[in-house]
């Protein structure tokens, strides 16, 4: 089980979370950032309490790596996040053990790369097959659309050379791991984009304990 992070989640919350065993990270969804995450985080300093019991008790927490302000581009709003929410909030709990969901972009795969061992990412497979190219194809493709938006197609390299070479090369560099969640073939093409994106296989990029 993982737990939605809020503002409000408390150390003790945390504690009580780790101690039963059935929890096993915490998820921060920035607010307004996807589906459902309308109570998700708006002020990530606000969390700082619940970051600190989760760094003491090794819960990891997990990222929906996108900033909600609306004077960035859709488009570098990944790139955003890291810089201004997830960096700081490294700094000040260096410990904290991290995965990067479904990361889409060159930068947030040097991030990984760059980042402490406990510091990992996940990659879906839509982001390895697809660039934004594939939203205008012969017309708006609405299916292609979905959160975190697909990028230009350097980005889609970068994300694809990280999972080759996680996979068959650098595996303690990457902390990645491939595995199928669920066949392609349970999405139909009419599917809602968000029972779509759920069932996609996934490639993972996770931390080392």
């Amino acid at each position: 089980m993982t737990l939605y992070l809020t503002e409000e989640t408390t150390a003790s919350e945390i504690a009580a979370a780790k101690a039963s065993g059935f929890v096993h990270a915490v998820k921060w969804y920035p607010a307004g950032a996807t589906t459902h995450s309308h109570q998700g985080v708006r002020d990530a300093s606000r969390c700082d309490p619940a970051f600190a019991a989760m760094e003491a008790h090794g819960l990891p927490l997990l990222v929906h790596a996108e900033t909600t302000d609306p004077r960035v581009d859709i488009f570098d709003r990944e790139v955003f996040f890291f810089d201004r929410e997830l960096s700081p909030v490294l700094r000040r709990f260096p410990r904290l053990r991290v995965v990067d969901e479904h990361v889409t972009t060159q930068q947030a795969v040097q991030f990984v790369r760059a980042a402490a061992p406990h510091v990992g990412a996940t990659i879906t497979a839509h982001h390895l097959l697809l660039n934004r190219n594939a939203l205008f194809d012969g017309g708006l493709r609405p299916h292609h659309y979905f959160r975190p938006v697909l990028k230009w197609e350097k980005h889609q390299l970068a994300v694809l050379e990280a999972a080759i070479l996680a996979s068959f090369w650098e595996p303690t560099v990457l902390r990645i791991r491939v595995a199928t969640r669920h066949p392609p073939a349970a999405a139909p093409a009419s599917t809602p984009r968000t029972r779509r994106s759920n069932c996609m296989p996934r490639s993972s990029i996770k931390p080392e304990r």
